[in-house]
């Protein structure tokens, strides 16, 4: 984590049309410290407070069932809320918050939410099937296609993910996964794969991985925003978001700049 934030890497004579700075302190001897940025086209200014931490070291991810499993020494309880992030191997989870269903302090569980991605192209050569869609997700997970307009011998299909390819120009990191599927070609035809329109739904068990990360309490996190008095009224100068509002934010501008 870094201890200052630095501007470096502009050439001369560069326009710069929107800059930012952010900085997260190191809460381990910083502890009154809070995460800044400034100059987000017309968001000014923000301030997140410190996180409450409730499982330091997540150890394991499991879903089975339709329910998730985090294990890690937690002080998570029934009716807490759970906002994960850090993860190594389940990558596809990191943002997500929670409601925590039931706990222990090994472990908590959570109803596991739907996560789908939008197909937009389809391809299939020598029984590999591609499908390009925005997901972060893993190897051996199993996916369900829906609502495809074009390929619909693939609707109600479910297939399990080969490979994943990263486009780091792409907000989500991600442009497509493979799966095995014996079908003849499609979309190869000198015009590569068949435009698409549908999703690929995120199967919700067997799943079972060790990993490294940690779970977050979002009910007291804050984000203090400003914008610039001369776009707006001065009564919309500060305006604080708390609880999981403030979370998904922090987790946006993380996604964003971080």
């Amino acid at each position: 984590m870094a201890v200052n934030a630095y501007k470096t890497g502009f050439q001369n004579n560069t326009t710069i049309h929107a800059a930012f700075w952010f900085f997260k302190p190191d809460f381990t001897y910083q502890q009154e410290g809070k995460q800044l940025g400034v100059n987000i086209n017309r968001l000014q200014y923000y301030e997140f407070n410190q996180p409450v931490i409730r499982t330091p070291l997540i150890t394991n991810i499991a879903i089975n069932a339709g329910v998730l499993t985090v294990t890690g020494v937690t002080t998570f309880q029934s009716n807490f809320s759970a906002a994960l992030s850090g993860l190594q191997t389940a990558t596809f989870l990191n943002g997500l918050i929670v409601p925590v269903n039931n706990a222990t302090p090994q472990a908590f569980m959570a109803t596991m939410p739907v996560i789908a991605a939008p197909v937009t192209a389809i391809e299939i050569a020598s029984n590999v099937l591609t499908v390009t869609a925005r997901q972060q997700w893993v190897v051996g997970m199993t996916v369900t296609f829906s609502g495809l307009v074009n390929a619909t011998f693939l609707n109600a299909q479910t297939v399990t993910i080969t490979s994943v390819s990263q486009d780091f120009s792409d907000p989500s990191g991600y442009a497509s996964f493979t799966a095995a599927f014996a079908h003849a070609d499609y979309g190869t035809a000198g015009c590569g794969a068949s435009n698409e329109v549908g999703l690929a739904t995120l199967n919700t068990s067997g799943y079972n991985a060790a990993d490294t990360g940690n779970a977050i309490d979002p009910k007291e996190r804050t984000a203090w925003l400003y914008y610039d008095q001369t776009s707006v009224s001065d009564s919309q100068r500060a305006y604080i978001l708390k609880g999981i509002p403030a979370q998904a934010f922090i987790y946006d501008m993380d996604a964003l700049f971080s």
